[in-house]
This record gives structure tokens, C-alpha cells and sequence, in this order.
């Protein structure tokens, strides 16, 4: 297959700032890396042109089907369609890894100089065509299954807000306990890097990566550690409920997941062990439901921490024992759903890259 520069067969327009408070109401969007700022009454980019980041988030191409407006941080790379089809130019890009590109500074950053030299495989137009039309279904199948996903988080939100109200501000009138007086609280940590005998394969070592994730349950951890450092180690059984309260942003405060097997876990996290296996659903749910209730024990720092004296102290509400139990069944048919809705979406999920990287590899 014949490959060309992307300066061949598209021009790269760069994006000016524009003033998106005072005219929120504008005809056109305005684009950044991220997505829609604002609003503007003029327009630089024609329809069907990708927007791509500038700087810092690089790889992250969107496909913009009317006129718009880019910001000074992205580009808009705009097809020539005599032979380039646009929503081609867009599965390409999405596949490629732009950040390659960039080789002097700790940001990631892209140049026009560099993008011109990008090589695209360029077969006929009607075949690109073909190409777009077959990845548009694998992806509108993808987005579905992460639509039904999002969906059933919602449904679960719901249904615990519907039984118990907000935890927080509490307006059905439960009887409340301090955290502790429902499940002991740990507080991970790290064994010393200086003795590599602590590193093994015994035991998973959960991070926050494990737990900031759109799963209910923990992800499978990268690192392990050996019997070794099992005396200094903390150790969660599993139903247990792994929280993050040391993060760098305070909206990474009170996510949680529940452990479904025995695993270490570092300082970052603090893991809740229910004194009861039928108030795990529940002390999860109600982390999940309203994460503030955790974070409203962080720290007023920049970044936020909930020791584990302040969380042993947060309120928790106590509904009667019949209406967890009902609420945690309902928990255990969702998750088994949701492990299925994960199988599929992971398949289409597979599916699809495979297919671009057949296509432009």
C-alpha cells in the first residue's frame, strides 16, 4: 500500500484563542484538546476535521462533523477529500501514537514540522471508505456496551439513594455509627525497596490504579510482595472494602473497590474490614453511591488525605439488617451482570483495535 506524508493530502491549521465567556451562545463550538470550551460566532475549521492536542494531551484525536473553532493548544487537521476521507484520517489517528513524535521536552508536544512527516497509508477512496464504514460499527458497538456499563453504575447509585437516601445529609433519619463500630480500618504500606526480597509473587500489592478504575472489584495488581515482607506488609481479606485517601487530586478521595480475594496494598489506601460479609455490598454501596462521605475527612491540603483516625470517625448511616440484606442481593445480581457487560465490552474493545491495526499497520 502506497504511503504518503500527512502534508500530502491535508492541510494543519493552527487554532488562535478566543474570548468564549462573554459569548456562550456563539454558532460554532470552540475546541480544545479536551473538547468544547465554549462557543463563537466565527469558525476556522471546516465540517468532518480532527481536532488534535498541541500540547500535553497528544493522543487524544476528536472528529468533528460541523465548522469550528480550535484554541491555540490544538490543531485541526483538515483532509483534502480529492484523497483522503476524512473519518479515515480519524481511525488512523486514533491508532497512532503521536507522543513518539515528541523528543526534547518532558511535556508532550507536537509541531506542524513534525505532523507533516506523519506517514499514512493511503489506499483508494473507496476503500478508505470501506475501511471507516466497517470500524464506525465495531465502535458504535463498543460505545454502546460502555453506554449499558455507565448505565448500570447509575442504576446501582439509584437504587441504594432510593432505599437509604444520601448518606451524607442522611434525610430518612438512620441511625448513624462511627465506621469502626461496622469494620476494622487499615492503613496500607510500603515495605522497604532497599531489600528486593520483598518483592515477590506471594501476595498482589494494590495501588490506587486497582481501585480508580470502572470496575466494582479490584483490578489485577502489576506488583507483588513475597513472603518476606508479610510481617511488615498490610493484608486485606477478601470483602473487604479498599478505599483511596492519599491522592493527588481530591476527586481521586473516596474511590473504592471491593476485594473478592486476600491482597496486599500500599499507604495510599485505607481498606475497611466489615464485621459482618453481609455489610460489604453495603459499605461499598454507600461509598459508591456518595464518595463524599469519605472525602469530607480529607485534609484541606492541595491534594488531600483521610487518615485512619479521621475515617474511623466518619459517620456512617445503619439501616435495619433486612434492608441491607436486600440491597447487598441486589449488588450481587448487578455485579454478576456487570462481569458479563465487562466480557462483552472487552471484546468488542479488542475487536476494534485489532481491525485498525490490520488496517494501518
Amino acid at each position: 500500500m502506497r504511503l504518503v506524508n500527512f502534508g500530502e493530502v491535508l492541510e494543519i491549521k493552527n487554532g488562535r484563542n478566543q474570548k468564549r465567556v462573554e459569548n456562550p451562545s456563539g454558532r460554532y463550538p470552540i475546541y480544545g484538546s479536551g473538547g468544547i470550551m465554549g462557543y463563537a460566532d466565527e469558525y476556522l475549521c471546516d465540517a468532518e476535521t480532527i481536532v488534535l492536542g498541541r500540547k500535553g494531551s497528544i493522543n487524544n484525536p476528536i472528529f468533528v462533523e460541523q465548522p469550528f473553532w480550535n484554541v491555540d493548544t490544538a490543531f485541526g487537521l483538515c483532509a483534502n477529500k480529492d484523497y483522503l476521507y476524512p473519518k479515515y484520517l480519524y481511525y488512523f489517528c486514533q491508532q497512532f501514537d503521536f507522543e513518539r513524535l515528541n523528543t526534547t521536552v518532558t511535556i508532550p508536544s507536537l509541531t506542524k514540522t513534525n505532523l507533516l512527516e506523519v506517514k499514512l497509508p493511503l489506499p483508494p477512496l473507496a476503500e478508505q471508505r470501506r475501511i471507516a464504514a466497517i470500524l464506525d460499527k465495531v465502535d458504535a458497538i463498543r460505545r454502546k456496551r460502555q453506554l449499558a456499563l455507565a448505565l448500570t453504575d447509575d442504576f446501582l447509585k439509584s437504587v441504594f439513594l432510593d432505599m437509604f437516601g444520601d448518606p451524607v445529609t442522611n434525610p430518612k433519619g438512620w441511625d448513624t455509627v462511627d465506621l469502626n463500630a461496622l469494620g476494622e480500618i487499615i492503613t496500607g504500606s510500603t515495605p522497604s525497596r532497599l531489600n528486593s526480597d520483598n518483592y515477590g509473587n506471594d501476595i498482589e500489592w494494590i495501588k490506587s490504579d486497582n481501585i480508580n478504575t470502572p470496575y466494582h472489584f479490584l483490578t489485577l495488581a502489576k506488583e507483588g510482595l513475597s513472603e518476606t515482607s508479610m510481617e511488615s506488609a498490610r493484608v486485606a481479606p477478601s470483602g473487604a472494602v479498599l478505599v483511596t485517601c492519599i491522592a493527588g487530586s481530591k476527586d481521586c478521595i473516596g474511590n473504592a473497590a471491593i476485594a473478592n480475594r486476600k491482597v496486599s496494598f500500599n499507604q495510599q489506601i485505607n481498606a475497611i474490614v466489615p464485621k459482618h460479609t453481609w455489610l460489604t455490598n453495603f459499605l461499598y454501596g454507600q461509598i459508591f453511591a456518595q464518595k463524599k462521605i469519605i472525602q469530607q475527612a480529607s485534609t484541606e491540603s492541595m491534594k488531600g488525605m483521610v487518615s485512619k483516625g479521621r475515617m474511623e470517625k466518619i459517620k456512617f448511616i445503619q439501616p435495619p439488617k433486612n434492608e441491607i440484606e436486600k440491597f447487598s442481593a441486589l449488588c450481587d445480581v448487578v455485579f454478576k451482570n456487570c462481569e458479563k457487560m465487562w466480557l462483552a465490552h472487552s471484546y468488542a474493545e479488542n475487536t476494534f483495535k485489532s481491525l485498525q491495526q490490520s488496517f494501518f499497520e
